[in-house]
Protein backbone atom coordinates (compact mmCIF):
# COMPACT_ATOMS: atom_id res chain seq x y z
CA UNK A 1 0.00 0.00 0.00
CA UNK A 2 1.19 3.45 -0.96
CA UNK A 3 1.13 5.96 1.91
CA UNK A 4 2.16 9.23 -0.16
CA UNK A 5 0.73 10.20 -3.64
CA UNK A 6 3.75 9.96 -6.04
CA UNK A 7 2.12 12.76 -8.24
CA UNK A 8 2.11 14.88 -4.98
CA UNK A 9 4.97 14.57 -2.89
CA UNK A 10 4.17 15.25 0.52
CA UNK A 11 0.24 14.26 0.37
CA UNK A 12 -0.42 11.13 2.16
CA UNK A 13 -3.29 8.78 1.45
CA UNK A 14 -4.83 9.70 4.22
CA UNK A 15 -4.58 13.70 3.66
CA UNK A 16 -6.19 13.19 -0.13
CA UNK A 17 -9.26 10.77 1.27
CA UNK A 18 -10.37 13.73 3.91
CA UNK A 19 -10.13 16.19 0.89
CA UNK A 20 -12.17 14.49 -1.23
CA UNK A 21 -14.34 13.88 0.89
CA UNK A 22 -14.85 17.77 2.42
CA UNK A 23 -17.96 19.01 1.24
CA UNK A 24 -15.96 22.99 1.76
CA UNK A 25 -12.42 23.14 1.56
CA UNK A 26 -11.25 22.80 5.26
CA UNK A 27 -8.19 24.96 6.69
CA UNK A 28 -5.99 21.75 7.48
CA UNK A 29 -6.67 20.82 3.34
CA UNK A 30 -5.69 24.01 2.25
CA UNK A 31 -2.08 24.09 3.70
CA UNK A 32 -1.86 20.64 2.49
CA UNK A 33 -2.23 22.15 -1.01
CA UNK A 34 -0.08 25.08 -1.02
CA UNK A 35 2.81 23.25 0.99
CA UNK A 36 2.28 20.42 -2.15
CA UNK A 37 2.29 23.48 -4.85
CA UNK A 38 4.92 24.93 -3.40
CA UNK A 39 7.64 21.19 -3.59
CA UNK A 40 6.07 21.17 -7.21
CA UNK A 41 6.75 24.92 -7.96
CA UNK A 42 10.14 24.44 -6.64
CA UNK A 43 10.74 20.90 -8.32
CA UNK A 44 9.38 22.56 -11.79
CA UNK A 45 11.20 26.07 -10.94
CA UNK A 46 8.09 28.02 -10.91
CA UNK A 47 5.77 30.17 -7.92
CA UNK A 48 2.33 31.56 -7.95
CA UNK A 49 2.95 34.57 -10.47
CA UNK A 50 3.52 31.60 -13.14
CA UNK A 51 -0.46 31.62 -12.94
CA UNK A 52 -2.00 34.49 -14.56
CA UNK A 53 -5.19 34.54 -11.86
CA UNK A 54 -2.72 34.25 -8.74
CA UNK A 55 -0.48 36.69 -10.37
CA UNK A 56 -3.40 38.92 -10.61
CA UNK A 57 -4.96 38.66 -7.37
CA UNK A 58 -1.68 38.59 -5.77
CA UNK A 59 -1.03 42.03 -7.62
CA UNK A 60 -4.19 43.42 -6.30
CA UNK A 61 -3.97 42.05 -2.38
CA UNK A 62 -0.23 43.99 -2.55
CA UNK A 63 -2.40 47.11 -4.07
CA UNK A 64 -4.97 46.98 -1.29
CA UNK A 65 -2.80 46.12 1.57
CA UNK A 66 -0.58 49.17 0.76
CA UNK A 67 -3.44 51.44 0.55
CA UNK A 68 -4.52 50.27 4.19
CA UNK A 69 -1.02 50.72 5.11
CA UNK A 70 -1.07 53.99 3.94
CA UNK A 71 -4.23 54.67 5.50
CA UNK A 72 -3.16 53.85 8.57
CA UNK A 73 0.23 56.05 8.23
CA UNK A 74 -1.59 58.70 7.17
CA UNK A 75 -4.32 58.52 9.97
CA UNK A 76 -1.79 58.21 12.82
CA UNK A 77 0.11 60.98 11.32
CA UNK A 78 -3.64 63.17 10.89
CA UNK A 79 -4.32 62.55 14.95
CA UNK A 80 -0.72 63.84 15.21
CA UNK A 81 -0.93 66.91 13.31
CA UNK A 82 -4.41 67.79 14.41
CA UNK A 83 -3.46 67.43 18.46
CA UNK A 84 -0.48 69.92 17.83
CA UNK A 85 -2.68 72.39 15.85
CA UNK A 86 -5.54 71.79 18.88
CA UNK A 87 -2.62 72.58 21.41
CA UNK A 88 -1.10 75.40 19.77
CA UNK A 89 -4.27 77.40 19.37
CA UNK A 90 -5.06 76.46 23.11
CA UNK A 91 -2.28 77.52 24.21
CA UNK A 92 -2.67 80.94 22.25
CA UNK A 93 -6.22 81.20 23.56
CA UNK A 94 -8.39 80.60 20.42
CA UNK A 95 -11.58 78.67 20.69
CA UNK A 96 -10.95 75.34 19.00
CA UNK A 97 -14.29 73.53 18.62
CA UNK A 98 -14.20 69.49 19.07
CA UNK A 99 -14.67 68.39 15.85
CA UNK A 100 -11.91 70.45 13.93
CA UNK A 101 -10.49 69.71 11.99
CA UNK A 102 -13.09 67.94 10.07
CA UNK A 103 -11.45 66.26 7.46
CA UNK A 104 -7.55 64.05 7.23
CA UNK A 105 -7.23 65.86 3.15
CA UNK A 106 -6.64 69.59 4.77
CA UNK A 107 -3.18 68.19 5.79
CA UNK A 108 -1.85 66.06 2.96
CA UNK A 109 -0.11 68.62 0.80
CA UNK A 110 0.85 70.27 3.88
CA UNK A 111 4.51 70.32 5.58
CA UNK A 112 4.80 70.05 8.97
CA UNK A 113 6.35 73.59 8.84
CA UNK A 114 3.32 74.94 7.26
CA UNK A 115 1.08 73.33 9.48
CA UNK A 116 2.98 74.89 12.33
CA UNK A 117 3.60 78.09 10.90
CA UNK A 118 -0.38 78.09 10.59
CA UNK A 119 -1.52 77.52 13.82
CA UNK A 120 1.19 79.92 15.05
CA UNK A 121 -0.36 82.69 12.80
CA UNK A 122 -4.23 82.13 12.42
CA UNK A 123 -6.60 84.23 14.58
CA UNK A 124 -9.13 81.22 14.83
CA UNK A 125 -10.05 77.77 12.64
CA UNK A 126 -11.12 79.18 9.74
CA UNK A 127 -8.23 81.63 9.39
CA UNK A 128 -5.69 78.34 10.22
CA UNK A 129 -8.08 76.23 7.45
CA UNK A 130 -7.27 79.09 4.93
CA UNK A 131 -3.30 79.53 5.29
CA UNK A 132 -3.27 75.66 5.18
CA UNK A 133 -4.84 75.91 1.64
CA UNK A 134 -2.52 78.84 0.67
CA UNK A 135 0.91 76.92 1.83
CA UNK A 136 -0.33 73.51 0.40
CA UNK A 137 -1.84 75.44 -3.47
CA UNK A 138 1.86 76.38 -3.46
Amino acid sequence: MVTESRAFPGWTAEQIHLALNEEQLSASTARCLERVGAVLGEREGTGPDDDPMLRSLRRKARVEGLAKGLARAYGKEFQNRAAMVRAVMTARGLEVTSRFPLRESIFYGASVEAVGVAALRCEDQDDFLARLKQASDR
